[in-house]
């Protein structure tokens, strides 16, 4: 039948092959050869192979899948955004991704957050890997208070959120985790934020604030014969002497 192809959730992720020779019994012998239970073809030239559809693929009307194969014009080998399938018994469809609410007992899901205006949202440290999780993300950063995970297999650590990244809708943060399809991990410019609750600051680290920062108190003899204010008093600077 035809199937529909979207994103972010392609419809099979394997694409086997792409060229001028490809046919019906090509793409489906690759496949086979791979021990996949899914061949799939879309725009002429293109052989997709698997054993499970994603979680977002939809069986569509035949009359969409309408491009030629490339190397047999006679076939019909899926077509924009569609993929004419052949499979081993009726495919089967991947349960919705989720994002936790828990990772690794200690991080509990925050939201979805956009890209710092300067530099990352998390500085502190990376990682990447085909293989990110967000079980791997929260081991990895197990010493910050924050982790994030970016467009599906970039993880960031850090104690405080930069300026800038503000909460974004749910929705956006909607890329699959590379080493778990069963999850989300963010998006292009947008981070799934997790916070460690039994995070503690190390000591004599002053926290992270994001409100005004102090200022340094007088000094002598610059501040000599000047009034400041403290706790609602007035104090008058004599340097070697302070009198109320």
């Amino acid at each position: 039948g035809c199937w529909s192809d979207q994103t972010p959730a392609r419809t099979l992720t394997n694409m086997t092959y792409q060229g001028g020779s490809n046919t019906i019994d090509s793409c489906a012998a690759t496949c086979a050869s791979g021990n996949n239970t899914i061949a799939g073809l879309a725009n002429g030239d293109q052989c997709f192979c698997g054993s499970t559809l994603g979680y977002m693929a939809t069986q569509v009307i035949d009359s969409s899948c309408a491009s030629p194969c490339t190397g047999n014009g006679s076939e019909i080998c899926g077509g924009a955004l569609r993929l004419s399938f052949f499979a081993n018994g009726r495919p089967i469809i991947a349960a919705a991704p989720s994002t936790p609410e828990v990772v690794n007992k200690d991080f509990y899901f925050v939201n979805c957050y956009t890209e710092a205006t300067t530099g990352r949202t998390l500085g502190a440290a990376s990682t990447s890997g085909l293989s990110l999780t967000l079980e791997y993300c929260a081991s990895s950063c197990s010493a910050y208070q924050y982790f994030g995970v970016e467009y599906g297999d970039e993880c960031y650590c850090g104690n405080s959120l930069a300026g800038g990244s503000v909460v974004a809708p749910a929705s956006d943060c909607n890329m699959l985790s590379a080493g778990n399809r069963a999850e989300f991990c963010g998006a292009g410019y947008r981070l799934t934020v997790y916070q460690n609750t039994s995070w503690v600051a190390p000591t004599g680290t002053p926290p992270a604030s994001a409100g005004t920062p102090m200022l340094a108190g007088p000094s002598c003899p610059g501040s000599n014969a000047t009034t400041i204010l403290s706790g609602g008093k007035s104090f008058m600077v004599e340097c070697g002497i302070s009198t109320q």
